[in-house]
């Protein structure tokens, strides 16, 4: 056999290429009051122009040539952050209090977007990391189904699911054409990075003895269990390792069955293949991500100089 090499028409050129520029704007504040009082109050505005994209949401498929890239991509960030103390000495007692909160936020001005038939679908004025899918309405009862086993009148149907069952994610028809299709998926709660975080603490001091103590937390920030690589009973082909995926305590608790009909369950009906229907992208696998702990604690005592 033999091959022949010949000339073939590639892609597009992209025109208008430019570097991505970005404009800062920031400002702040510094107050102390009181000998003790300080403040600080910082905020700011990012925009980013001219990011390289894909025009496939713009420019048709069908000549069957390499689309260009364009570069008119924009996204802007804004935010800002606050941080307030106190501290006080009185006679053989001090202490200080701390604090600080500060929130960002992004939005995507254009991301060459193509033609959606609903406006909920468009990625433009939404956050970079957020998710996007269906909305979960709770779990279908036996009283969702008639004797034989389909659907009530008037229910929509599932297209990723062939035949629901008791148990199965129930969800929303966004465009009200009684089925439940990829043009009901829409955007799901806040990104995956926080929007807020924060941190307080303080620290005190008796004569020798100290004790200091920090929080922290965030807040706005979503994140999502994959059900694919967590249902139990389910054979799995990792490569080197073969096997079926065990049961977590959490599910093997709360999931939805004839002795718990909850339709907040935290898991669907149990079974031994994927159920389609259940492993979409939803509101049902997600979760809040905000949190509030205690990221330090000290108690320290100090010797004096006689006692060493």
């Amino acid at each position: 056999t033999s091959s022949t090499y010949g000339l073939a028409q590639g892609g597009f050129p992209s025109t208008g290429v430019e570097p991505e520029k970005e404009y800062k704007a920031n400002v702040g504040v510094e107050l102390g009051l009181w000998k003790g009082f300080s403040m600080q109050v910082d905020a700011f505005y990012n925009r980013r122009k001219q990011i390289k994209g894909e025009s496939s949401g713009i420019y048709s498929t069908v000549v069957g040539r390499g689309m260009p890239f364009l570069f008119n991509g924009e996204v802007k960030n804004y935010g800002g952050e606050i941080s307030m103390g106190w501290q006080q000495q009185l006679n053989h007692f001090g202490y200080s209090i701390q604090g600080n909160v500060s929130y960002a936020k992004n939005e995507i001005i254009n991301i060459n977007e193509g033609y959606h038939p609903y406006g909920y679908m468009y990625y433009t004025g939404h956050s970079i990391g957020q998710f996007y899918g269906l909305i979960a309405e709770g779990l279908y009862q036996k009283e969702d189904f008639d004797a034989q086993g389909n659907l009530l009148p008037g229910a929509p149907v599932s297209t990723y699911e062939a035949k629901l069952q008791p148990g199965d994610v129930k969800y929303k028809d966004l465009n009200g054409d009684g089925k439940i299709t990829d043009e009901d998926q829409t955007f799901l709660g806040y990104p995956n990075q926080p929007e807020i975080t924060y941190g307080f603490g303080f620290s005190a001091g008796y004569k020798g003895f100290d004790l200091s103590m920090f929080f922290q937390g965030n807040a706005r920030v979503s994140f999502f269990i994959d059900p694919r690589n967590t249902s139990p009973f389910v054979n799995y082909d990792a490569g080197d390792r073969i096997g079926v995926q065990q049961c977590l305590d959490v599910i093997a608790n709360d999931h939805w069955s004839e002795n718990n009909r909850d339709i907040y369950a935290f898991w669907p009906r149990l079974s031994p293949t994927l159920v389609d229907n259940n492993m979409v992208t939803s509101t049902w696998w997600m979760h809040d991500g905000s949190f509030l702990r205690l990221k330090t604690v000290e108690l320290g005592y100090t010797f004096s100089q006689k006692a060493l």
